[in-house]
């Protein structure tokens, strides 16, 4: 998964479980690496 992906993904995952983008944009990486190790 590229960032661009996971940024889309999250962009779009975090208003459908009610969490702001705001939060996630500093631990954005983190959060892109630990999405990746749970889908593959």
């Amino acid at each position: 998964m590229k960032d661009t992906e996971c940024v889309r993904f999250l962009q779009w995952a975090l208003p459908q479980l009610n969490l702001r983008w705001a939060g996630f944009r500093k631990v954005r990486k983190q959060a892109c690496k630990r999405i990746q190790r749970r889908i593959f």
